[in-house]
C-alpha cells in the first residue's frame, strides 16, 4: 500500500515537472531544443532532400480524412496556446531590399502587421518577457530575421492536450461513420 502511494506521489511531482521548448532562428537556420529537469535534448538539423531524378505525381486523399486530423488539431492547438506560459519572446527583423522605396514599403507594411497581429496574439498567451524590433535597414539588400523563442509546459498539461486530441479525433472519426 506504501509502495503504491509513494509511486503515485512521484507521479503527481513529475505531472508538475516543466518542459521547456526553445526555438531560434538565426543565419545558421532553424534549432530546437527541449528542456526537462536537468537533461537537454537537441533536434538534429533537417537534411536538405536530395534531388529525385523521376518524379512522382501527387497523390491526393479524401478532404473527409483530412478533416478528421485537422479539425481536432486546430482544437487542440486552441486548447495548447492557453496553457503554454512563453519565458521570452525575441524577434529582430530588419527589412532591406536594396531599393529604398520598396523596404520603406516592406517595413511600413510587417510593422503594420506585427501591431495588428501581435495584441490579438499577447491576449491570447501568456508572454512573461518579449523584445520585438522592425526596422528599416537602407544599406542591406536582404531582409534579416532573427528569432527565439522560449517557453514552458508541465508534464500533466501536455498528457492532457493529447488526450484530448485524441478525443476529437475519435469524435470527428465517429461522426463520419454515422
Amino acid at each position: 500500500m506504501c509502495f503504491f502511494l509513494l509511486i503515485f506521489a512521484i507521479i503527481l511531482l513529475l505531472g508538475f515537472v516543466p518542459l521547456g521548448v526553445s526555438v531560434r532562428y538565426s543565419e545558421n537556420g532553424f534549432s530546437c531544443f527541449f528542456k526537462l529537469l536537468f537533461f537537454k535534448v537537441n533536434l538534429p538539423k533537417r537534411k536538405k532532400p536530395k534531388s529525385e531524378t523521376t518524379k512522382e505525381p501527387k497523390k491526393p486523399g479524401k478532404l473527409e480524412g483530412f478533416k478528421q486530423v485537422v479539425f481536432p488539431a486546430v482544437k487542440t492547438l486552441q486548447k495548447l496556446l492557453k496553457t503554454i506560459c512563453i519565458k521570452k519572446l525575441v524577434a529582430d527583423i530588419k527589412i532591406a531590399s536594396g531599393d529604398s522605396f520598396r523596404t520603406a514599403m516592406l517595413y511600413g507594411g510587417c510593422a503594420s502587421a506585427f501591431g495588428l497581429i501581435f495584441p490579438i496574439a499577447e491576449n491570447n498567451l501568456k508572454i512573461k518577457k518579449k523584445y520585438i524590433t522592425v526596422n528599416a535597414d537602407f544599406e542591406e539588400t536582404e531582409t534579416k530575421v532573427y528569432f527565439f523563442c522560449e517557453l514552458y509546459l508541465n508534464l500533466w498539461q501536455l498528457i492532457y492536450i493529447a488526450g484530448y486530441f485524441i478525443f476529437k479525433y475519435l469524435k470527428e472519426k465517429r461522426k463520419d461513420l454515422l
